[in-house]
């Protein structure tokens, strides 16, 4: 600890390293937020060759923020969210997904829908436990809220311009389904309908963030 004298008042400072362990895990927390706003754009990345290509960046986003996190860390936050046995109940669905792909009989398996599943769900757990790693300070957890939340808002304002001012259209072209419906960057209205979903509930956070519901113990670090 370092103490700065200032007149009659005494600033105590924490060490320079503990100050930059605090920061180290922001750049992968707002990168996180960054891809979940990309990846709404190209057909809300329905399709497999964009799935594929979001999977490995969250792989890379997860590797990135445990390098950069103290040693043990996501182990630590999983246990102390309670969170362990829901993670490895979904480790064992893409370890059965990955058995079903596997090259024994019976051979009427769909071996490339079991590796889709698979990735899907092994991306859907490594986000999971990104954002478990990287939201340790509630003031950065409240920065990704609103993120995330002004790309949603951003989502919803192309969806009913494209609807309205645009003619209908979609960032790729003329609209293949839904016509006069409002879909945005997504193929599917249900899509779209679950993103604002999303937004919801951010907005309804945001609102009311003045109010103190930490939950016991909470300590935003």
């Amino acid at each position: 600890m370092t103490d700065i004298g200032l007149g009659f008042r005494t600033a105590t400072l924490p060490h320079p390293r503990i100050r930059s362990r605090r920061r180290t895990l922001a750049p992968p927390a707002f990168a996180a937020v960054a891809l979940a706003g990309v990846a709404m754009v190209p057909m809300g990345s329905n399709r497999p060759v964009l799935w594929a290509l979001w999977a490995a960046v969250v792989f890379g986003l997860l590797a990135w923020a445990l390098i950069r996190a103290p040693e043990g860390a996501l182990g630590r936050r999983i246990a102390r969210a309670g969170l362990g046995t829901p993670f490895l109940l979904s480790l064992a669905v893409v370890a059965f997904a990955l058995l079903q792909a596997a090259p024994l009989p019976p051979e009427a398996r769909d071996t490339g829908a079991a590796l889709t599943g698979a990735l899907r769900l092994s991306a859907y757990i490594a986000f999971a436990a990104l954002i478990l790693l990287v939201a340790t300070r509630e003031s950065r957890i409240r920065r990704m809220h609103m993120a995330l939340f002004l790309l949603i808002t951003a989502q919803a304002v192309y969806a009913l311009a494209a609807l309205t001012l645009l003619g209908d259209s979609a960032p790729w072209g003329a609209k293949t389904a839904y016509p006069g419906m409002a879909t945005g960057s997504y193929v599917n209205r249900n899509a779209l309908a679950a993103c604002l979903g999303m937004g919801l509930i951010l907005g309804t956070g945001i609102a009311c963030a003045g109010t103190d519901s930490r939950p016991p113990g909470w300590t935003g670090h």
